[in-house]
């Protein structure tokens, strides 16, 4: 007879992460099933919000939820703020204390990225194969996000 053990350890920070990350992405790609354009229309309305100055991560996710865009997971936004920040439209400028979730080290207060600048860098890092027409269709939409 064998018996079998469970191990009660707590995951190390990599593999939560890790875990993390594959959820977010499950809960992006549900969404997207359930609601087509649902990665865009969350953009554009985070970007809208961000408009108006600095907001929390939960924030934002309460002003999306307010749209009307569907989503059965929070989680759906996680990829959504992570492909905002690798393309230089938003940054990460502090942390706040969460009210949702279970409590975890703190929440992320994002703002639109500062300089057109550093918008278009970004753009250019993020598509080093870009035709010139691409470029400046890109140029021009960041100068309009920017109001600029």
């Amino acid at each position: 007879m064998s018996q079998q053990t469970i191990d009660l350890r707590p995951a190390d920070l990599a593999i939560a992460r890790a875990v993390g990350h594959v959820a977010q992405g499950l809960a992006t790609d549900r969404a997207e099933r359930e609601t087509p354009g649902f990665r865009e229309r969350a953009e554009a309305a985070i970007l809208d919000r961000l408009k108006a100055g600095p907001a929390s991560g939960e924030d934002l996710t309460d002003h999306v939820a307010s749209t009307g865009l569907q989503f059965a997971d929070g989680r759906a936004l996680g990829s959504v703020y992570a492909s905002l920040r690798r393309r230089g439209w938003i940054e990460a400028v502090g942390t706040c204390a969460r009210r949702k979730g279970h409590g975890g080290q703190g929440g992320s207060i994002y703002a639109l990225a500062q300089t057109y600048e550093a918008q278009k860098a970004a753009w250019l890092a993020g598509n080093p194969a870009a035709s010139a027409e691409a470029v400046e269709s890109a140029c021009q939409a960041i100068a309009e996000r920017l109001g600029v």
